[in-house]
């Protein structure tokens, strides 16, 4: 019986290191097709319906290709810089303006965070009352993969834009708040 016990708590704790690891874990989506197909497929957004630049720059950091689609409510962003480092810095703006709202306690709702090497995402369900973050509802998350940016988010509680953001992020494989 103590042996089944202790095979039981190991299996557990495995299982549980795989989900952390796991959600860590983002895959680089490294070709603009993945999004326009997601865009489409998920929310409905034709590819002629986006704004897209090709080697441009994104706050002084360039960029080999950008998408920026929006659908009233919701806006998804897809930036896939030069440099895996530009990509990061830009994320952890989103990150560090993130860290000051929870320290200011201007954040309720649910959130969940991870940055780890050349990766990291942060996903919110709630409000913000932080003016550098956002000042209102938000439902979405931010990504960061090597030299990937993606952004989908809404600053609607309205559960059809909430159900256009969760069927995105599904179908590019993120997580979802």
């Amino acid at each position: 019986m103590k042996n089944l016990k202790a095979l039981i708590a190991g299996t557990l704790t495995g299982v549980m290191m795989l989900s952390v690891v796991g959600c860590a874990n983002l895959k680089l989506i490294d070709d603009e097709d993945v999004i326009f197909d997601a865009l489409d497929e998920a929310v409905g957004i034709d590819e002629d319906d986006c704004s897209t630049y090709k080697d441009s720059s994104v706050d002084g950091s360039d960029t080999e290709y950008e998408i920026y689609a929006y659908d009233k409510d919701c806006t998804y962003i897809y930036i896939r810089f030069e440099d895996e480092e530009d990509a990061m810095d830009y994320f952890e703006d989103f990150y560090d303006d993130f860290q000051d709202a929870k320290e200011d306690k201007d954040l309720e709702g649910s959130y969940r965070t991870s940055l780890t090497g050349s990766s990291g995402y942060i996903v919110i369900n709630g409000e913000s009352k932080s003016d550098d973050l956002f000042d209102s509802e938000i439902y979405g998350g931010f990504y960061v993969k090597d030299n990937v940016f993606i952004a989908a988010y809404t600053l609607s509680d309205k559960d059809s834009k909430i159900d256009n953001i969760k069927s995105f992020l599904g179908a590019i494989g993120y997580p979802k708040p």
